[in-house]
């Protein structure tokens, strides 16, 4: 949607225009030149002396009417730029608002067999990581108790007869301080 604000910047260049036209305006008739003839060199030159001046302080208002101009025409194009960017802001905030959401939803449709097979998968998978996790903390615990029977065949002490112990730990470790076989069952340790 194109916006155009050129009239402020022709409101600009229309009140400039008319500050020339002011200064123009004010420029006295020139003398004729049948009374330029009658007047003395010394009346000449100061006559000419006087009209320097004036140019020159014609010229100094000019150019400083000439900068306030550009200093409008540069304030009315950085404004035209703004409103030309706040204009599409707003364009594009209304058509989100017409528009609406573009999320798409969607709900699958399978075959009631594919869905059985999907389950049955579902089922088998959710088995296999229980089985995995059981076997992964059993070597975990397996780990712990050999780490333990080592440990206690160093720093235990036993204290009670050897007919006392029962545990199949506690043989293991007797077993390994004493530097005898330490695989088998209970009764197997026990002889």
């Amino acid at each position: 949607m194109p916006h155009s604000f050129s009239s402020s910047s022709m409101i600009t260049h229309l009140s400039s225009a008319a500050n020339i036209s002011s200064i123009l305006d004010s420029f006295q008739a020139l003398p004729s030149t049948t009374q330029d003839e009658q007047k003395s060199s010394p009346e000449l030159l100061s006559d000419v002396h006087a009209l320097c001046i004036q140019m020159k302080a014609y010229e100094d208002k000019i150019l400083g009417l000439e900068a306030q101009l550009a200093a409008s025409n540069a304030h009315c194009m950085l404004v035209h730029h703004e409103l030309g960017d706040i204009w599409t802001q707003l364009d594009n905030v209304k058509t989100k608002k017409t528009h609406g959401s573009t999320k798409i939803k969607a709900c699958f449709l399978t075959h009631p067999e594919l869905k059985e097979a999907f389950e049955k998968e579902e089922i088998k998978h959710w088995k296999q990581e229980q089985i995995n996790a059981k076997e992964a903390q059993k070597t975990q615990d397996v780990a712990e108790c050999i780490a333990q029977i080592n440990k206690d065949s160093i720093l235990k002490t036993f204290e009670y007869p050897f007919s006392h112990y029962k545990k199949k730990d506690d043989l293991i470790t007797i077993a390994s301080a004493l530097r005898l076989l330490t695989e088998g069952t209970i009764t197997t340790l026990l002889a």
